[in-house]
This record gives C-alpha cells, structure tokens and sequence, in this order.
C-alpha cells in the first residue's frame, strides 16, 4: 500500500465514521482484517485525534 492510498483510505475510514461505529464494521466495510484495521488505522488515528472512541463501548466516531 502506497503512502497516498493511506491517505485515501483514512479519508475513507473518516467519511465512514461519521456515525458511531464498531471495528468490526470498518473492517467488513473496507473488506480487512479486524486487527489489522485497528492496528494500522484505527489506534493511529484515536491517537492523533482524528477519531475517537465512544465511551464505555467499543464504537468509533469521526472527531468535529
């Protein structure tokens, strides 16, 4: 994967999570691995505030 279809699929990542949702569900949309999605996308970006996780549940939501 090329740095720019990261990019593009954390844009992707981004637009998907405009409502709440689980790992499970960004993995099956994008058609990957569950943790492989957490590893390389989801963490990095709660960690760099682009998204963040829902309290108390394992959900995930585009940050305004």
């Amino acid at each position: 994967m090329t740095k720019k279809d990261k990019e593009i699929l954390i844009e992707e990542i981004l637009n998907f999570c405009s409502s709440p949702k689980k790992a499970k569900q960004i993995a099956e949309h994008f058609g990957m691995n569950q943790n492989t999605i957490r590893a390389h996308f989801i963490y990095p970006m709660v960690k760099a505030g682009t998204l963040k996780r829902v309290e108390g549940v394992t959900l995930y939501i585009k940050t305004n």
